[in-house]
């Protein structure tokens, strides 16, 4: 197994891979993700980024655009997070590897759940969430959420919606680098 760094397009194409099969999927990020990439906007110029993924025998398995933002110093975001794999292994090697490029860049937490800023997409979805999307609301598989809490990420409730939270839970995941 292997991290590099990937270009947009390859990480594209690796997120339509991932729900290629999956009749509830409705793409909202590629033009968000294209958009908070692209080396003219204003987001990409006030941020650090670095596209990368987990690779086992050169085929893509796990990835995520780590994001550090100056409107949020101190944060390393693991936004656009996606995997084929249901193996914590797998985000742990990736985990580590956050913890590495967030002490580069002098970041204290990890956040894993927030898509660069909470305009475009934040949390992820549990086992409880109604199978099919609301609209504009980020989509992805049940089980991300447990893959984060296995490896000590604090689960944070978000409740900034008009339905009850059991029938819409959303969760946001943060790691404290300075106690792991």
């Amino acid at each position: 197994m292997c991290i590099k760094k990937v270009s947009v397009q390859e990480y594209l194409a690796f997120a339509k891979e991932c729900y290629q099969k999956d009749i509830w999927f409705k793409d909202n990020k590629t033009a968000v993700i294209k958009m908070l990439t692209h080396p003219r906007s204003a987001f990409y110029r006030n941020s650090q980024q670095q596209i990368v993924g987990l690779f086992c025998n050169n085929k893509l398995l796990t990835g995520s655009i780590f994001i550090c933002h100056q409107q949020y110093p101190g944060n390393l975001m693991m936004a656009f997070f996606e995997s084929m794999a249901h193996d914590p292994h797998y985000l742990k090697e990736l985990v580590d590897y956050a913890k590495g490029l967030a002490a580069d860049w002098n970041c204290k937490r990890l956040i894993a759940g927030l898509d660069g800023h909470i305009a475009f997409s934040i949390g992820y979805l549990d086992d409880n969430t109604p199978d099919f999307p609301f609209f504009g609301q980020s989509y992805n598989p049940a089980f991300y959420g447990p893959l984060f809490t296995h490896f000590g990420f604090e689960q944070t409730k978000l409740i900034s919606y008009r339905s009850a939270l059991s029938d819409f839970p959303i969760s946001v995941y943060e790691l404290n680098l300075e106690n792991s």
